[in-house]
């Protein structure tokens, strides 16, 4: 059984049972006053909170403003000069090699910004060329990184960019050799030789000649013939083999050839 709540209606009965002395008005007076705090407890309890305005049905459209997307205000909104610069027709108002790149016509063969491409910048050393980075060299000169160069001398560039000679060589026509010979000596086999009359270089390094042949300007052929004789089919491997007094066909010298009907007298034709 639940127990009971003390309350004051409850106290003023039994104050008004086991107070022999008490009266009906007394005992009235007190519980009409328990009554009244209970119902201003109760009341406090209650009562609805008072709405504000704004929480009535419809205040809303009343008091605030519609709002408006901010994609839709944006796009009410005038370009600023630099995004309007940036919606501006591109390369129809530029004629090749010029492009449009960041706002402006650009010669993409020659702007080291924009070499090539937009935004293809070069390196501050090197220029923008036919729209590629590099250099601009003169004739019979190479661009390499920054530096133009003969390939036929540049020890560090020998023949093509990067191909270095080893310590001690140089470069000489574009290949690397071991020495470095004045005119007209050549460098053969790390020696410097002349290859006009050099048997074992002659013409070119490692163009040896018979071991009966000399080399003479560059060719091999007979060292020497003895007076009267000439080594006239170039083979100087049978030596002096024409008879020049007598040959009507090398007549005093190789190839001098006598009329026809006519012969050679002691080197001449009568």
């Amino acid at each position: 059984m639940p127990s009971l709540r003390p309350t004051p209606l409850l106290a003023a009965l039994v104050l008004t049972t086991s107070s022999c002395g008490g009266t009906v008005t007394q005992e009235r007076a007190t519980i009409e006053a328990d009554a009244s705090a209970e119902a201003e407890v109760a009341a406090d309890t209650s009562a609805p909170v008072e709405a504000s305005p704004d929480s009535a049905p419809g205040a809303d459209a009343a008091v605030d403003e519609p709002s408006v997307p901010d994609a839709a205000s944006d796009a009410m909104l005038p370009d600023s000069p630099s995004e309007a610069s940036q919606d501006a027709p591109p390369e129809v108002a530029c004629i090749p090699p010029h492009a449009w790149c960041n706002g402006a016509c650009v010669d993409l063969s020659s702007d080291p910004a924009n070499c090539g491409n937009c935004g293809t910048s070069c390196q501050s050393w090197q220029q923008c060329v036919a729209g590629t980075c590099g250099c601009e060299c003169a004739a019979g000169l190479s661009c390499c990184g920054a530096i133009c160069t003969d390939f036929a001398t540049d020890p560090s560039n020998c023949g093509a960019c990067g191909n270095a000679c080893k310590a001690g060589e140089v470069c000489m026509a574009g290949m690397c050799s071991g020495c470095a010979c004045p005119a007209p000596m050549t460098c053969c086999n790390n020696a410097c030789t002349n290859l006009q009359m050099d048997t074992q270089n002659c013409g070119a390094c490692g163009h040896a000649c018979p071991s009966a042949c000399g080399c003479v300007a560059g060719y091999c052929a007979v060292a020497g013939c003895q007076p009267g004789w000439g080594d006239c089919d170039s083979d100087c491997a049978n030596g002096c083999e024409t008879n020049l007094v007598t040959s009507p066909s090398n007549c005093g010298a190789c190839g001098l050839a006598c009329i026809a009907g006519k012969v050679c007298v002691n080197g001449m034709c009568p």
